[in-house]
């Protein structure tokens, strides 16, 4: 019942947020749009139990994953890699480069190998409003890090642009931190860490390209907070690193104990 409840407020919420939307943005497309969205939702409501990545109706296996889906995606800590940039390695720690710049994060974790399959159910979530999915990400990650986020103060969310913010409607790493807030006792700062510079995307950039194009992107609001704080930084993926490295340089200028990157997924480099 309480499980029904919750789905039906998400609901009624999106139907409301998405009527302002409508009528503030005055575009048919995108009216259709938020209307699909709400559909959608609805039939989830409707028909929940399904595989986060091939949406099967199949007896789900573990992770919110049919059998055939679950044994395509690879659990990272099978995998040796520099916790750093995740170049492959014979030992996870960190690799030359990484060692001799220092790492602005203490730790970086994820729960997954990024592969297409993983990047189904991220791009469901990221960009077509599947938002229901947050709740099984969080417990993923629970199911994984539960010790730290026992231990840390708050978790913060790697931000989006609010131009980005506006055309997506949420930031999805702040909706799977909100989820873990619900599962967990652990409090989720938004008030932190704000991104002020609308970037190009990171997908198709070289490494190199990726650490200048975040330069100065992001911007500390209540640095009070950050003093001696045990944080974990939020992100859906980790690529090279680059952005979660832009977010700790920043934190790291108002003294934090300690910054631990998590994640769902994480490319492995060759």
């Amino acid at each position: 019942m309480k499980l029904f409840s919750e789905r039906f407020l998400l609901i009624l919420s999106n139907l409301y947020k998405n009527q302002r939307f409508i009528l503030k943005q005055n575009s048919f497309t995108k009216a259709l749009r938020v209307i699909e969205s709400t559909f959608k939702s609805f039939l989830t409501f409707l028909f929940p139990d399904c595989c986060i990545i091939c949406s099967s109706k199949e007896e789900l296996a573990e992770y919110g994953m049919c059998k055939p889906c679950r044994n395509k995606v690879h659990l990272l800590k099978n995998h040796l890699h520099c916790y750093c940039c995740g170049r492959k390695m014979k030992t996870s720690n960190l690799c030359i480069t990484c060692a001799a710049s220092k790492p602005k994060f203490d730790e970086a974790k994820a729960v997954f190998v990024y592969n297409a399959y993983v990047s189904v159910f991220i791009q469901k979530i990221k960009f077509h409003d599947r938002t229901f999915i947050a709740k099984s990400l969080a417990k993923i990650i629970l199911r994984h890090f539960k010790e730290d986020l026992e231990k840390c103060d708050f978790i913060i969310p790697v931000p989006i642009h609010r131009v980005r913010l506006l055309q997506r409607q949420y930031n999805q790493s702040a909706l799977i931190a909100m989820q873990l807030a619900k599962l967990i006792h652990v409090k989720v700062r938004l008030d932190i860490l704000h991104k002020i510079k609308n970037t190009p995307p990171q997908l198709n950039l070289s490494t190199y390209r990726r650490k200048t194009n975040l330069q100065d992107a992001f911007r500390i609001g209540n640095h009070a907070a950050l003093k001696d704080a045990s944080i974990i930084l939020l992100d859906d993926v980790i690529t090279t690193g680059a952005t979660v490295s832009c977010c700790a340089e920043a934190l790291l200028q108002y003294n934090p104990r300690k910054i631990i990157v998590i994640a769902i997924a994480r490319s492995i480099l060759r």
